[in-house]
């Protein structure tokens, strides 16, 4: 048997692993639900729920990509998922392993031959990485400083497997009534992989930050990033560093005063 065969197989049960004893798990809950009302059933699976969502988040730890990103979405969703599940994946919107720089220097040699040549600078610890990218800080030979934006090479080998893979899971338990009236799986399938598709190319990034910088300029309070395109690819995007908060970080936000709003992804 092939390596991909195999690798296919071994990522293949452990999201049915998994995903089976979520569902379970919520076949339970929705017998509690018919049986003692709402309250009861949610302290009576909330351990439960615990125990489930943090072998969701360790799987999806340890298949990167497209898993993480499947429960950076699946943590917004609490029209779905009890509130374990929304407070143990949560996290994987902030903070995702990184892959060493070493990796990224060889995307960023593939992408723009050698970087050295553009950037004065660029640090090795990121600033940020997220399911399908890293960023990176760096200075041009300009002086500008900048972020940049990489997309990691892991996430695109396996982007289609885990595809193919959540399809065939989702389309298995779509089957069961019982769950299909909580979860329309297929649904949630199609809309993660247009929104994570949409992710995967770059140059559609830097197409719309364009086009938002021409549109909103007029608008002093809110702020576009420069995007350098003669320095972005598919697979690597450079722009301007702004510095600046989460909207989300509540106390720091409101500290600051007078603001200017950085519409960047």
């Amino acid at each position: 048997m092939s390596d991909k065969k195999l690798n296919y197989k071994k990522r293949l049960i452990g999201v049915l692993s998994v995903f089976l004893k979520i569902f379970l798990a919520f076949r339970k809950e929705m017998k509690f639900l018919r049986r003692y009302g709402y309250a009861q059933a949610q302290k009576r699976m909330e351990q439960i729920h615990y125990k489930r969502a943090k072998e969701l988040y360790e799987l999806a730890v340890e298949l990167g990509g497209v898993m993480i990103k499947l429960c950076q979405y699946l943590s917004t969703r609490r029209d779905i998922f009890p509130e374990p599940y929304i407070k143990i994946l949560s996290p994987l919107q902030d903070s995702v392993p990184p892959v060493d720089f070493k990796v990224i220097a060889g995307r960023l040699n593939e992408e723009l031959g050698d970087y050295s040549k553009i950037f004065r600078e660029i640090d090795d610890k990121p600033l940020a990485s997220a399911s399908l990218g890293q960023v990176h800080k760096g200075r041009l030979f300009n002086g500008d400083i900048v972020v940049v934006k990489v997309l990691k090479p892991d996430a695109e080998k396996t982007v289609d497997l885990d595809f193919a893979i959540l399809f065939q899971v989702f389309k298995l338990f779509s089957n069961f009534k019982s769950l299909r009236e909580r979860f329309d799986f297929l649904t949630v399938f199609d809309e993660f992989v247009r929104v994570t598709g949409d992710e995967l190319n770059f140059k559609r990034e830097v197409y719309v930050s364009k086009f938002l910088r021409s549109k909103l300029s007029k608008f002093s309070y809110l702020k576009i990033p420069y995007v350098y395109e003669e320095f972005s690819t598919s697979k690597v995007i450079v722009m301007e560093f702004c510095e600046g908060t989460k909207i989300t970080d509540v106390d720091n936000f409101n500290s600051m005063g007078n603001y200017t709003i950085v519409m960047a992804r």
